[in-house]
């Protein structure tokens, strides 16, 4: 149940002063803390500063019937529901006054890490690594790096663009030229990249397409 209480305290300058801390002010800050509304969204549904809110709530002012009939709509509570607050016959939690305002934080999978743009940057450390024929742990091992980390950065997992020292890191422990990286940078077509794939299609088709697939590859010999 909610009491009208006084709270006492010095100023700086040596000075008491009490507050008055009404049921009505206690209920209502209560409430819309519960319900996630800010002190500048009251102050504006009701035409006041935000200090004016702060001070109705610490007992050195008080809303008007007004004031409070305007809040009660924006809370969805009716007059008779707040005297049961009032009473204690309806119970509001009493929660952290932070846990009015939102959170902002960005979903987890909204980073980098948790997506993969694969860039051609990306590409071209894969067909590198490749073409020296290490294993993603053995490139690790060369490189000083976690497995993970090469494989973040062929997935696409990690921004390449502003990594160029990390990347000459890499293709020198492959034992490759930086040479070797531009020109496959600025190839329009990786070779390795396409034979590939084109390998793991072979691997899966039937007897009778890989047959007619020869047949169609002959005719560029």
């Amino acid at each position: 149940m909610y009491q009208d209480r006084l709270h006492t305290y010095s100023e700086r300058k040596g000075k008491e002063k009490t507050n008055r801390h009404t049921r009505e002010s206690q209920a209502l800050r209560d409430v819309r803390i519960f319900k996630k509304v800010t002190r500048e969204e009251v102050a504006k549904l009701i035409g006041k500063s935000k200090e004016t809110v702060k001070k109705c709530e610490d007992g050195r002012s008080n809303f008007s019937p007004e004031d409070q009939g305007i809040l009660l709509r924006r809370f969805r509570y009716t007059k008779s529901e707040f005297k049961q607050i009032l009473e204690g016959e309806l119970v509001i939690p009493k929660l952290p006054a932070r846990s009015a305002y939102k959170t902002t934080r960005r979903d987890p999978k909204e980073y980098r890490k948790y997506q993969k743009i694969i860039s051609k940057e990306s590409r071209v450390l894969k067909v590198l690594r490749r073409r020296a024929r290490l294993s993603q742990p053995d490139a690790a091992k060369l490189c000083g790096f976690s497995r993970s980390m090469i494989d973040h950065r062929e997935s696409g997992r990690v921004d390449l663009t502003d990594k160029l020292d990390e990347i000459r890191h890499i293709v020198h422990s492959y034992g490759q030229k930086m040479e070797d990286y531009y020109d496959l940078l600025n190839s329009e077509v990786l070779r390795d990249e396409v034979i590939d794939n084109c390998l793991a299609i072979l691997e899966t088709i039937s007897d009778d397409k890989l047959k007619a697939v020869q047949a169609l590859l002959e005719n560029f010999k």
